[in-house]
């Protein structure tokens, strides 16, 4: 998995190409990730709570 940090970076990175970008193409890839987050919402909601429930048995509680 990519570590978190990593993918900011990369974000920070990008950031000024992104905000010459036209409304309508960061309009365009907004619904699409929004629409790749749907078709995979049950994956991630059960990789979520596996990570839950790990978390729970090391010893972490949410808050």
């Amino acid at each position: 998995m990519t570590d978190v940090l990593d993918v900011c970076r990369r974000a920070a990175r990008v950031a000024p190409e992104i905000a010459r970008l036209t409304s309508e193409v960061k309009n365009r890839a907004l619904h699409a990730m929004a629409a790749a987050l749907e078709e995979r919402s049950a994956e991630l909601i059960a990789s979520n709570t596996e990570d839950v429930e790990r978390a729970a048995a090391g010893g972490w509680r949410s808050r």
